[in-house]
């Protein structure tokens, strides 16, 4: 997901696009880990499968290790899946979305994860489940990417953009 930028239209969210992206430094916070590692060697150990135990460090303030040990299982349990979202035909997303002590800028959803974002686009957090408040979500009409460093999005990853011409041409005359 590192080499590409994406946009995601809904009639849902105030500007009606949000572009999220991710980059290796945050992989770590997102599956919830804390490792003595820094945050890039804990992404090129998963990359290169080279992770050991004593890479992990359970420990968290307020939270027994039994505890944490579970949330960091259900991430991980989803992460194939928010690794391949795209191909998930029931996609909805929410703006300004709060669960517990949990807020983002918006969130996306499928019925088995949400990914909730900071408002730079970058993920913030991953849970298993549709964890998305019925009344102030919406579904996804389209998404589409392009790769960074590329100043146009192109390549329709899911939905239709017609009727949405005037978001994309805004977005690559930016």
């Amino acid at each position: 997901m590192c080499k590409y930028e994406y946009v995601i239209i809904s009639e849902t969210l105030k500007d009606k696009y949000c572009i999220i992206k991710a980059e290796p430094d945050n992989y770590m916070h997102l599956i919830g880990i804390n490792s003595l590692l820094s945050a890039q060697d804990f992404y090129n150990k998963c990359i290169d499968k080279s992770l050991t135990e004593n890479d992990f460090d359970f420990k968290k303030k307020d939270q027994s290790e039994k505890s944490v040990k579970g949330i960091v299982r259900k991430k991980i349990s989803v992460l194939p899946h928010f690794c391949n979202m795209f191909y998930y035909t029931d996609l909805k997303c929410q703006q300004d979305y709060c669960k517990g002590n949990v807020i983002c800028s918006f969130a996306s959803a499928s019925d088995i994860f949400t990914i909730g974002f900071v408002d730079t686009g970058r993920p913030k957090t991953l849970m298993k489940n549709n964890q998305l408040d019925n009344d102030s979500s919406g579904s996804i009409i389209a998404v589409l990417r392009k790769s960074k460093g590329t100043n146009e999005f192109k390549e329709i990853v899911l939905g239709n953009t017609d009727g949405y011409k005037y978001i994309i041409s805004k977005l690559n005359s930016k």
